[in-house]
């Protein structure tokens, strides 16, 4: 008979040749230990449900530590199925500062999370997944039997570094937080620096960063990792997901956070589960694919006909996944707020640090700023961090923004309704071309957009649409749709995305008010995306103080709303050139114009009128 006994994390098995082909029709992970010369697999729950379900016999041993992981084992497998049902009765830990009171699902997301070593949290947008993590990093933290964690790595895509280190050092006082971006040697510097640190420390960095410095992370020695927006490491082909799961391999806890637990197929849960705790679904990408999906061989390749064995993926994956909707959480809090931070292209850099040139001489004899033209030249800094500038011979020059990508990411990896806000006509119409685009048209997305050009009858039509759940984004224009309207969901939640933001108070309070209304359905969320060091920034500044434009420029402290200035963060684009020459830029207002003139074939967009 087989036998084995548990090691620290590991379970060891004394194999025969028949015994290692049978044990693998039971496991879905077994390794090879060349020191050893022993087959090993995680000391995991899903690893005893498969003994205790396919070969009970084998947990019938008389070594201590054994005895004590199948016991342990007996005991866990309850708890988890209660706190997924939500019937579990929760105490967390009461000598730690919460700052704020977690609600149920969070209690319930942290308590299955300590339980075991690693898991996924597939939390709905809004049911505030940063603080549960923070608060479970916490916990780790000042309780010693729960791992006595004293540093953990947070991995995120860029725009999301910000938000993780404003609410890092709002939710833990103790931290020491650290954020290796930017240039070859400030990545250096930030990893020396984190190194020396003995504290509580915190290492935030993106996805697209982890290849670059990998082993100098694998010698920082983490013990807890936070992969938020998980689904980025979906593909277990790529670079970015082959040296993320290796990296967490090499840390003992881990939580992965992410509101959808697949975006494309259910292919996208196998690098995910590769990350946490592979003997859930193996490590043989093929094998997986197989078992779940349905596939009809083509002479040009594979085709995805459906799925099959679904109720197994969805049983297996709650093994060490913890899954909360909006619908299923009635203490929801009303508003949740977040804040997405790109940095600009280098076509935005030039054009944006060319305008802050012409304000340094913008001041009169007193050497105070001159208001009218400050305004002005404002509202083109608003331009440029959204993808465009109007020329003084009212020429639209296309920029690009990141704000573009990052919108579509947002949306594409939701199942909820999305309302968009934007200020200017021009940027309307380049957002409805950009959702209904050849690379994006394969999820037929309804997408609608209500301006002040738009008819009575056009507007009251796609508000009824929208209130019946049947237009997945709606693109409104900020100044005409904020006031007198309701734009909530009966059918579903509504997110706010904020592309450009108004430094009207009253009409952003307005805006926020057309989502948050009797009817709505769960949380009501509010992204900004915000160009790094620009006037994004600054008009954050404005709505978070509820003061104008005006007292900031008779203060003289205008340097407040424009960012850094010199110090802007530029994101290096292969595809893109600057314009060199005067040629070439009236080639990019042409192609401009051309653009302009193509949205007569996308539906709804008949309201559009230029200036």
């Amino acid at each position: 008979m087989t036998t084995f006994i548990k090691r620290g994390e590991n379970l060891v098995f004394k194999l025969g040749v028949q015994g290692v082909e049978r044990l693998k029709k039971v496991l879905r992970h077994l390794v090879y230990n060349k020191k050893t010369k022993l087959w090993e697999t995680r000391a995991s729950i899903s690893v005893f449900l498969d003994l205790y379900t396919k070969v009970p016999k084998l947990l019938n041993s008389k070594d201590p530590e054994t005895i004590l992981w199948v016991t342990h084992m007996k005991s866990l497998y309850p708890r988890l199925h209660d706190i997924q049902q939500g019937i579990a009765k929760i105490t967390l830990p009461d000598t730690i500062d919460y700052v704020l009171k977690p609600y149920k699902h969070q209690m319930e997301a942290i308590a299955f999370a300590l339980y075991i070593n690693k898991c996924a949290l597939w939390l709905d947008m809004g049911l505030g997944k940063t603080y549960t993590a923070i608060t479970l990093a916490k916990i780790r933290h000042s309780q010693r039997h729960f791992g006595g964690v004293n540093r953990v790595l947070v991995v995120a895509p860029r725009s999301l570094l910000y938000q993780w280190e404003t609410e890092i050092k709002r939710l833990v006082k103790s931290a020491e937080v650290f954020s290796i971006v930017g240039t070859p040697y400030q990545k250096e510097r930030a990893i020396e620096k984190i190194a020396a640190a003995d504290g509580f420390t915190w290492t935030l960095i993106s996805y697209e960063s982890v290849g670059n410095v990998y082993d100098e992370l694998v010698a920082l020695n983490h013990d807890m990792f936070i992969l938020d927006e998980a689904t980025k490491i979906k593909n277990p082909k790529a670079k970015r997901t082959e040296k993320t799961v290796d990296l967490c391999n090499t840390i003992r806890y881990g939580v992965e956070l992410t509101g959808m637990a697949y975006v494309n197929s259910p292919l996208d849960l196998f690098s995910q589960f590769s990350a946490i705790d592979p003997t859930v679904f193996g490590v043989n990408s093929y094998v997986f694919s197989h078992r779940y999906i349905n596939y009809a061989n083509m002479t040009f390749g594979k085709i995805i006909l459906g799925y099959k064995n679904m109720e197994e993926l969805k049983s297996r994956s709650y093994l060490a996944a913890f899954a909360r909707t909006k619908d299923q959480c009635l203490d929801l809090p009303a508003r949740v707020y977040q804040v997405r931070k790109l940095p600009v292209n280098e076509d935005q850099y030039k054009w944006y640090t060319s305008l802050l040139d012409q304000l340094a001489q913008s001041k009169d004899g007193t050497g105070n700023y001159q208001q009218t033209y400050v305004v002005a030249l404002l509202e083109k800094f608003t331009q440029i961090t959204s993808g465009f500038i109007l020329t003084d011979d009212h020429e639209y020059i296309w920029l690009d923004s990141p704000k573009y990508a990052e919108a579509w990411d947002i949306i594409s990896n939701s199942k909820e309704k999305f309302i968009i806000w934007a200020r200017h006509t021009y940027t309307l119409k380049k957002l409805a071309a950009y959702f209904t685009g050849k690379e994006r048209n394969k999820c037929k997305l309804n997408v609608q957009v209500l301006d002040r050009h738009s008819s009575a009858s056009a507007r009251q039509y796609i508000k009824e649409q929208f209130k019946n759940g049947n237009i997945d984004v709606l693109i409104l224009q900020l100044q005409s749709e904020c006031r007198g309207n309701d734009f909530t969901c009966q059918t579903s939640s509504v997110s706010s995305i904020f592309f450009e933001n108004s430094a009207s108070i009253e009409e952003r309070s307005q805006a926020e008010d057309r989502q948050h209304r009797i009817g709505m359905v769960g949380t009501a969320l509010y992204i900004d995306l915000v160009c790094e060091d620009t006037y994004d920034e600054g008009i954050q500044v404005l709505l978070e103080g509820k003061k104008t434009i005006t007292s900031y420029i008779r203060e003289q402290n205008l340097q407040i709303l424009l960012g850094s200035g010199g110090t802007i963060a530029v994101k290096k684009s292969r595809s893109q050139k600057r314009p060199k020459s005067p040629s070439e830029v009236a080639q990019r207002v042409a192609k401009a114009e051309e653009e302009a003139q193509d949205f007569s074939e996308i539906e709804g967009m008949e309201t559009f009128n230029d200036q």
